[in-house]
């Protein structure tokens, strides 16, 4: 009679076989670096070969690329200090342009300050509420400390919004006068505030001079672009 092989006994000795044949972790890892090593070696010759066999190209030249310096931002900056009139062309910190550093003030003059009491902003309600834009004083905290002003169209136009220009060479008369105009700039520097207006040549109004008859000339809304 035949005695029979347990399974488990199967097992255990299949198992020790494979382990017996396997080889152990120290020979995988030399077989690696063997095999590694060819292959690097392999890599290493064909390319020797390769630079044999090549004509001798001349090198790519590249540009060095341009590096621009950004200002660094002093203490002498933050520094406050009293606004000094303005004389000639002003200029800006830290080697910016002088409307990089400026805060602007737009003004609608029509809608800002009335003077006369007709109803209509105007030039000299401007120059009244300098103060209230920036007073001169670093210390003052009652004004907005603005340092610049930008004014909407102020020239002569049959419209309100004053960009249907009839001439650029004046004031609008609801607005002031050419002098008028020139004491709000001397009161405007003496507080160090620029001043700049909004010129659009491109938009003429049709009661122009260089109006060209027949372009709706009955409307006076009507604008004329060049």
């Amino acid at each position: 009679m035949r005695k029979r092989i347990f399974p488990s006994l199967l097992i255990w000795c299949l198992c020790s076989l494979f382990l017996a044949c396997s080889p152990s972790q120290e020979q995988t890892k030399r077989l690696s670096t063997k095999i590694a090593g060819e292959i690097y070696a392999t890599q290493t010759i064909t390319a020797k070969q390769k630079e044999i066999t090549t004509p001798a190209s001349s090198p790519t030249v590249f540009d060095a690329p341009t590096i621009t310096l950004t200002p660094t931002l002093t203490q002498e900056a933050f520094e406050v200090s009293p606004a000094a009139p303005i004389t000639g062309l002003p200029h800006g910190m830290c080697g910016y342009p002088w409307w990089n550093d400026s805060v602007f003030y737009e003004i609608y003059v029509r809608s800002f300050y009335d003077s006369n009491g007709d109803g209509i902003g105007d030039l000299n309600g401007i120059s009244e509420k300098l103060d209230y834009l920036n007073d001169g004083d670093p210390n003052s905290t009652s004004d907005l400390g603005i340092s610049g002003i930008w004014l909407m169209p102020i020239f002569p136009s049959p419209t309100a919004h004053k960009y249907n220009t009839t001439d650029f060479y004046d004031i609008d008369p609801e607005y002031g006068t050419m002098e008028e105009f020139k004491n709000l700039l001397e009161a405007a520097h003496e507080r160090g505030i620029r001043i700049i207006i909004d010129l659009s040549v491109n938009v003429t109004s049709n009661q122009h001079p260089w109006f060209v008859d027949g372009i709706n000339p009955a409307s006076p809304y009507h604008d004329w672009y060049i």
